[in-house]
C-alpha cells in the first residue's frame, strides 16, 4: 500500500488528506489550527486519519509559518553586509507610491535597522567583473562588530552579485569561519536577479523568519518519525511546486504564499480532467478569502509580490520569489461585523480567529461573525459541523447578532442577511480585481467554490457577479490539502543577463540556461526525483528597448539560434498588442532575465466516478430539514441533503441545503444542483440549460 498525505494550515482550521495511490480513494480530516504551535494541528489532523504512518510514503505540507513570523514581527536579530554607498537602499526603496494622494503614507520600517546595517569595500560591475577586490580584513572586522551587537544572523546582498558572486561566497566563507553558528542568508543564493532594493528585501526576510522555520520543520519532522514515518518531509512553495524540508530551512522565503499555493493546483487539476479551460477559485475559510484564476487551463505565474505587515506602510515589503498570482481579502467564516465611527456597518477584515472563534463555537467569543449570521438564517446545522465533531452553540449566535440588529433598529434575520450581503460583495469585489481590471468577463468563467465556507456563500457570490455555473468540488473544506498532493517537486532558477535580442551571445546565453538546467537537475535528484521525471521549462523575460518591464515568453528547451531570436521578437509583439493594445514591431527588443523552472512530476491517480443514478435521489439522502432565510423569501422550508449518499446524476432544486463532513452547500431558490460523474456538485440557475 502507498500512502501519501497532503496536510494545509489554514487561519482557523488545519486540512488534511490521505490518497491511495493505487486506489486513488482519499480521505480527508479537518481540526482546529493551533496558531501557539502549528505542528500540534498538523499532528491532530494526520491522527485523524491514522495512528500507524509506516505506510506512508510521501507527506506534503503547506505552512504559515514563515509568513506568520513576518506578519508578527517576530524575526531574528540580524545584521546586513552591503557594497559601500549601499548601506540605506533597504530605507530608500522606490520612488513610486501606491496611493499618491494618502497624506499618513508611511514608508516600510526597514526590517534590520541602520546601525546593524554595515558597508564593505567591494565592486563588481554589471558584467560580473571584479572592479574592486572585496577589502577581507575589513570584511573580518565588519561581520566581528555585527556579532558585537548580538545578531542571530547576517544576510548579505552586494551590488551586481548575481552577475557574480566571487566576492558574497568570499563573505560567506569568512562568517562561516569566524562564527560558525551564525544564520546567513546570501543574495545569490536566493535569487540571482537585479533590482537592488527587491533584492536585498527579499535576502533579509529570508533571514527574518529563517530561525522560526527551521525549529518548526525539525519538530515537526521528529514528531513524524515517532508515528513512524521514514520518508522525506516536502513543503509547498509558493510557485505551486514542493521542496524538501532541508531546503526550507535555508530558503523559507520560497515558503511565504504556500498555503495558497495547493487551492490552485487542485483547480489545474479540474480543469483538464472536466475539460473545462477558465475557472474562478472562491477559496473562502475561517479566516481569509482567495481568489485564483485559471486560464486556458492553467495558472498565472508572476516573479515577485508584495507581503503587507503592520510595519510595511502602504506598500508592503517586496519579495522577489516566483509565485502562483492569488488575490486574498480578510474574509472568511470568523470575520467580524462592526460599526465604524460614521454608523456605518463592515465585515472584516478581522477575525476572530480558532480561538475564541465565532460566539457560536462556545470558546468565549463576543463578537458577530459570518459564522454567526449562517446560524441565526438557519443555514448551519448546529449539530452537524465537522461530521458532528464540532456543536455549536446557537443562543449565543443569536445574542450577538441580536445585539448589532437592536443598534439598527432591524431584526435579527435582516441584520444577518445584511452581514452576509457585505462580505459577499467584498469577495466580488476581489474577483472583479482579478478579472474585470485585467480585461477578463468573469461570466465567461466556472466559479469553482471550496474551503469550508465557500459553498456556503457560493451561489450569493456568482449571483453578484453574473456568474451562470459553479462548481463546488469533492470535499471542499480540503480541497487545498487534496491539490498539495497533486502538485509536483519545482524549482525556479533565474539570471538576469541583459542583452539585446537580435545581439546577443548566443553562446553565453546558452550557457546560462545550460547552468541553471544543471543546478535544477541536481537539487531534483538529490531530493529523490528519478532522472526519466524530470522536465524543464525555459523563459526569456524580453521589452522593448528603453522600456522598464518585460513580458516573459517561453521558448523551447532547444539552443536559443537567429532563427529561434526572430520568433521570440514576432511573439513577444504579439504579447505586447495582446496585453497592451499596441506593439512596436520595428523596435529594438532586449532580453533582461533567463528563467528555469525545473519540475520533478509526481503520480497523480485518476479521479473516481462515484455510483451512477437518476435525477431522482436516493431515498436515504434526505436528512431532516429546517427553516433556512433568504432575502427573497424569508424563512422557508428547505430540505437537507447529506451529500454522501447522492449519486450521479442526482437533481436538487432549491431552497435545499447540502451538508457533508467538512462544509455545507446552500442552494438558493433560484438555483439547481446536479451531480456530475466524480461527485462535484453542479449549480446552474434554475430554468437554464446548463453550460
Amino acid at each position: 500500500m502507498s500512502l501519501r498525505i497532503g496536510v494545509d494550515i489554514g487561519g482557523t482550521f488545519t486540512d488534511a488528506v490521505y490518497l491511495d495511490e493505487e486506489t486513488g480513494l482519499h480521505s480527508p480530516s479537518k481540526v482546529s489550527s493551533t496558531p501557539e504551535d502549528y505542528a500540534v494541528g498538523v499532528l491532530n489532523s494526520i491522527r485523524m486519519l491514522l495512528e500507524d504512518m509506516r505506510n506512508v510514503t510521501f507527506v506534503t505540507h503547506g505552512t504559515t509559518v514563515g509568513v506568520n513570523s513576518l506578519l508578527q514581527g517576530r524575526l531574528i536579530p540580524m545584521g546586513l553586509i552591503t557594497s559601500r554607498g549601499f548601506r540605506d537602499v533597504l530605507e530608500l526603496g522606490r520612488s513610486n507610491r501606491v496611493n499618491s494622494y494618502d497624506p499618513f503614507y508611511a514608508m516600510p520600517r526597514p526590517l534590520v535597522p541602520r546601525y546593524l546595517r554595515m558597508e564593505v569595500d567591494e565592486r563588481i560591475d554589471c558584467d560580473g567583473n571584479v572592479v574592486t577586490p572585496l577589502d577581507e580584513v575589513q570584511a573580518r572586522g565588519i561581520v566581528r562588530a555585527l556579532a558585537g551587537h548580538n545578531v542571530k544572523g547576517i544576510a548579505v546582498c552586494l551590488l551586481n552579485s548575481y552577475a557574480n558572486p566571487v566576492h558574497e561566497n568570499m563573505l560567506r566563507a569568512i562568517i562561516s569561519e569566524e562564527f560558525p553558528q551564525m544564520l546567513l542568508s546570501i543574495s545569490s543564493g536566493i535569487t540571482r536577479e537585479y533590482r537592488e532594493y527587491e533584492r536585498t528585501s527579499t535576502t533579509v526576510i529570508n533571514l527574518g523568519i529563517m530561525k522560526d522555520m527551521s525549529h518548526y520543520l525539525t519538530s515537526l519532522e521528529t514528531s513524524l518519525r515517532d508515528l513512524g514515518y521514514g520518508h522525506k518531509l516536502f513543503i509547498m512553495q509558493s510557485n505551486g511546486g514542493m521542496m524538501g524540508s532541508g531546503l526550507a530551512k535555508c530558503a523559507p522565503v520560497y515558503t511565504i504564499q504556500s498555503t495558497l499555493a495547493g487551492g490552485i493546483i487542485g483547480i489545474e487539476t479540474l480543469s483538464r480532467v472536466l475539460g473545462e479551460p477558465n475557472m474562478i477559485g472562491a477559496d473562502m475559510g475561517g479566516t481569509s478569502f482567495d481568489v485564483e484564476l485559471v486560464i486556458n487551463g492553467e495558472a498565472k505565474t508572476i516573479p515577485s509580490f508584495k507581503i503587507q505587515t503592520p510595519t510595511s506602510g502602504g506598500d508592503g515589503y517586496p519579495v522577489m520569489t516566483p509565485t502562483l498570482d492569488v488575490h486574498s481579502i480578510g474574509a472568511g467564516g470568523g470575520s467580524v461585523a462592526w460599526v465604524d465611527e460614521g454608523g456605518g456597518l463592515h465585515v472584516g477584515p478581522q477575525s476572530m480567529g480558532p480561538s475564541p472563534g465565532p460566539a457560536c463555537y462556545g470558546l468565549g467569543g463576543d463578537q458577530p461573525t459570518v459564522t454567526d449570521a449562517n446560524v441565526v438564517l438557519g443555514r448551519l446545522n448546529p449539530h452537524h459541523l465537522l461530521g458532528g465533531g464540532m456543536r455549536l452553540v446557537p443562543e449565543a449566535s443569536h445574542a450577538v447578532i441580536g445585539q448589532l440588529a437592536r443598534r439598527f433598529f432591524m431584526g435579527e434575520p435582516e441584520l444577518a442577511s445584511g452581514v452576509l450581503k457585505i462580505v459577499c460583495n467584498n469577495m466580488a469585489g476581489a474577483i472583479r480585481t482579478m478579472t474585470l481590471r485585467r480585461g477578463l468577463d468573469p461570466r465567461e468563467f466556472t466559479l469553482v467554490a471550496f474551503g469550508g465556507a465557500g459553498p456556503l456563500h457560493a451561489a450569493q457570490l456568482a449571483d453578484n457577479l453574473g456568474i451562470e455555473r459553479v462548481l463546488v468540488v469533492n470535499a471542499p473544506g480540503n480541497f487545498s490539502a487534496w491539490g498539495m498532493l497533486m502538485a509536483p517537486v519545482k524549482h525556479d532558477f533565474v539570471q538576469t543577463c541583459v542583452t539585446p535580442l537580435d545581439e546577443a551571445d548566443l553562446a553565453s546565453l546558452n550557457s546560462h540556461f545550460v547552468h541553471l538546467e544543471e543546478s535544477g537537475r541536481r537539487q531534483l535528484l538529490d531530493e529523490g526525483v528519478k532522472e526519466d521525471q524530470i522536465s524543464c521549462i525555459r523563459v526569456l523575460d524580453v521589452r522593448y528597448s528603453g522600456q522598464e518591464h518585460t513580458i516573459p515568453i517561453i521558448i523551447g528547451g532547444e539552443a536559443v539560434t537567429r532563427a529561434a531570436c526572430s520568433e521570440i521578437a514576432s511573439r513577444f509583439d504579439e504579447e505586447h498588442q495582446r496585453i497592451y493594445l499596441h506593439s512596436a514591431p520595428g523596435e529594438a527588443k532586449q532580453v533582461v532575465t533567463l528563467r528555469v523552472t525545473m519540475i520533478g512530476k509526481m503520480h497523480k491517480p485518476s479521479l473516481l466516478e462515484i455510483e451512477q443514478g437518476g435525477p431522482n435521489l436516493p431515498q436515504n439522502a434526505a436528512l431532516p430539514g429546517r427553516k433556512t432565510y433568504f432575502e427573497t423569501t424569508g424563512f422557508v422550508d428547505s430540505p437537507v441533503y447529506d451529500r454522501a449518499r447522492l449519486k450521479a446524476g442526482s437533481v436538487i432544486d432549491g431552497p435545499a441545503v447540502i451538508e457533508e463532513v467538512t462544509s455545507t452547500t446552500l442552494v438558493p431558490p433560484n438555483w439547481r444542483v446536479r451531480v456530475d460523474r466524480f461527485g462535484h456538485l453542479i449549480m446552474t440557475i434554475s430554468g437554464r440549460d446548463e453550460p
